[in-house]
């Protein structure tokens, strides 16, 4: 059983991780965040 949960919790990590880089990548959450400019935030300023 335990190779069975290391394989789940491998899966569990890696939809998180994958879950974790749409949510950065999405332009609308970048807004949010003051590191990442987003491109809205660069037409504003030009």
């Amino acid at each position: 059983m335990q190779g069975r949960t290391t394989i789940l919790v491998t899966a569990i990590i890696a939809v998180l991780a994958i879950a974790a880089v749409f949510l950065t990548s999405n332009p609308t959450n970048d807004a949010d965040r003051p590191g990442q400019p987003s491109p809205h935030a660069l037409d504003q300023s030009n």
